[in-house]
């Protein structure tokens, strides 16, 4: 009995193997438009604390947490996964608010850092 399926792939001549695919210099390189921005730091973003949600909090939670307490001395902006950014309200401070409201803040968030650029 014969077998003549898999001759071509032993012998080099039919299909390749995921790693030899990946080897060979791709032909299918990136042709669309190239897209350039600058950096724009509005003002209020240094003001700005990132957040990153206690694991089970989502955005939605979050937000219904902040009305529920009151907590409307900031915005919250979702950045994806697990982070926030909280924006304080015209005239206040994001530091200030934190002292105020630590045990709050400690049961929602694991960190809070100052936004940066970077």
């Amino acid at each position: 009995m014969e077998k003549r399926g898999n001759e071509n792939q032993r012998d080099g001549k039919g299909k390749q193997s995921y790693a030899e695919a990946l080897k060979r210099p791709t032909q299918d390189q990136w042709r669309g438009p190239i897209i350039t921005t600058r950096s724009n730091v509005l003002p209020w973003m240094p003001k700005s604390v990132v957040g990153q949600m206690s694991p089970g909090l989502t955005y939605d939670l979050l937000c219904e947490e902040c009305v529920k307490w009151g907590m409307s001395m900031f915005k919250v902006r979702y950045m994806g996964d697990n982070l926030v950014l909280l924006t304080p309200k015209e005239g206040e401070r994001m530091e200030d608010i934190i002292k105020l409201n630590n045990e709050w803040f400690v049961c929602l968030f694991e960190d809070l850092k100052p936004w940066f650029e970077s």
